[in-house]
């Protein structure tokens, strides 16, 4: 099957949509975070698929590929999805489940970081399929019967006569503090637009790449005051595994500049390998 539009992936911006968006009708308005889009689909045999937006940092590919094929930098979203996606609720809610498209945001850090124990790492932006377009509240909805976490919703039924056209003006984030990275804006009869506060409407700052060997890094973001926390979090007899895929995928986020860098010195593999020795260390010693 051929890969997904990339350049649709993300929303077109307000200013560009053109002026009958503005003429007339109402709009939903949700926060868009910082991240990168992606999309997911079922294939015959059930199992999900990815196709991620370009980008040469990460080296995210630009055509459907099964989960294990999803660079590791990706990983925090593809256990994400593959843990919450209700398949069964797909396969009930339509004939066809392979023909349905999940359009989806990876929560991390490019401009601007979050309170990233209360931000998802996945949320749900968009379903298509065959041609259908669901209303803003039935969007939220079936996403919800899916298992995705949608956008933070700010306002409902505003008439476009009534929104800033401009986008300058951006609320604060509902995940931590500061202002927030975008507002998309959803027309109740079709069409999406999108606004990013001026101050992230650049290029993400530059990451500076990691140099200290990796059981050094991993010491740093696995201390145990954190390890302890993310136990706090989940129940208190998870798998030394369950564990280091959480403080992994909590790092990738936080940190997705320096450990996507050419020249940090260690990969993700190497990295899930250091952290996996500092959680077995950690739980030998009961905690």
């Amino acid at each position: 099957m051929p890969a997904p539009p990339v350049d649709k992936m993300v929303p077109p911006r307000l200013s560009s949509v053109g002026a009958e968006f503005l003429e007339t009708g109402h709009v939903w308005l949700y926060e868009y975070p910082d991240g990168t889009p992606f999309e997911a689909r079922l294939d015959a045999a059930n199992r999900l698929q990815f196709a991620f937006a370009a980008g040469e940092q990460s080296g995210q590919p630009r055509r459907w590929v099964d989960a294990e094929e999803v660079p590791p930098v990706f990983g925090f979203a593809v256990r994400a999805l593959t843990t919450h996606l209700d398949r069964s609720a797909i396969r009930r809610a339509v004939d066809d489940p392979t023909a349905v498209r999940l359009g989806c945001l990876a929560v991390h850090r490019r401009h601007r970081g979050y309170d990233w124990s209360k931000t998802p790492p996945v949320v749900g932006v968009d379903i298509a399929y065959l041609g259908a377009e669901l209303l803003p509240h039935e969007l939220d909805r079936v996403f919800e019967e899916f298992g995705v976490p949608t956008l933070p919703t700010l306002d409902t039924e505003v008439h476009v006569r009534d929104i800033d056209s401009s986008g300058d003006t951006l609320p604060e984030t509902r995940w931590g503090e500061g202002t927030a990275y975008g507002r998309l804006y959803r027309k109740k009869g079709g069409g999406v637009a999108l606004t990013v506060a001026s101050e992230y409407a650049g290029e993400p700052p530059t990451a500076t790449p990691v140099r200290s060997a990796v059981d050094e890094y991993a010491a740093a973001v696995a201390s145990p005051e954190v390890l302890t926390s993310l136990v706090e979090e989940r129940d208190s007899s998870a798998s030394v595994s369950t564990l280091t895929d959480a403080v992994l995928d909590r790092t990738l986020r936080a940190e997705f500049g320096q450990l996507t860098h050419g020249e940090t010195s260690f990969d993700i593999e190497e990295l899930r390998s250091a952290l996996a020795r500092r959680v077995a260390a950690f739980r030998q010693q009961g905690g």
